[in-house]
């Protein structure tokens, strides 16, 4: 989600004089500069990456509503990251960011239902939230609107409908959207020979 990155000693003294004014400007509750400190610390910026104490500014700042601090809060909740496994306060952090037509919030909306992991398993919002982010033309969620397809996973088993989800999540050959792709392109094949024949 967020890349670390190196820096020389000059982005570092840098890094660090700017992190000083942001925290002076967070601890007098400034959301954006308690953003900015998660972020700073989620990545290592000039830091040592730590995430409990990316999730005490994260936090605070979500509570003031910046919704890219709720979107890094709710992924670090479904990874434990400086916080506790808490997949119910992950929804409650993705729903505003999904709603609002974040694509990221609602794959990991779906996700989070489809694993029903720490929450009641929910296919059917499953479905809604992959759905969604599908209309963006997001991979993983067509890949996993595939996977529910071929399998009956919360909808009737569909095999055109999983080819044509792997299909339009099929960007690298070797990748497992492509290779079920055509698995049930050989398949589709070897049965419209067989009813020639």
């Amino acid at each position: 989600m967020f890349a670390n990155i190196a820096f020389s000693k000059t982005d570092v003294e840098a890094l660090t004089k700017e992190r000083q004014m942001q925290l002076a400007k967070a601890l007098q509750g400034d959301a954006i500069a308690q953003w900015y400190l998660g972020v700073t610390y989620y990545n290592g910026y000039g830091v040592d990456v730590n995430y409990e104490e990316a999730a005490k500014w994260l936090a605070l700042a979500s509570k003031q509503g910046v919704h890219e601090a709720q979107l890094i809060l709710a992924y670090m909740y479904t990874k434990g990251e400086g916080v506790k496994i808490d997949n119910n306060k992950a929804i409650s952090l993705f729903l505003p960011s999904a709603n609002d037509g974040d694509v990221g919030a609602q794959y990991n909306l779906g996700v989070i239902y489809y694993n029903g992991k720490g929450v009641k398993q929910d296919y059917v919002n499953a479905l809604k939230w992959f759905t969604l982010a599908a209309i963006k033309d997001d991979e993983n969620a067509l890949f996993m609107l595939g996977t529910m397809y071929q399998e009956g996973i919360g909808v009737e088993k569909d095999r055109y409908a999983a080819k044509q989800f792997y299909g339009k999540s099929c960007h690298d050959k070797d990748s497992e959207a492509c290779k079920r792709f055509w698995v049930l392109e050989n398949e589709d094949a070897q049965r419209f020979l067989s009813s020639k024949n």
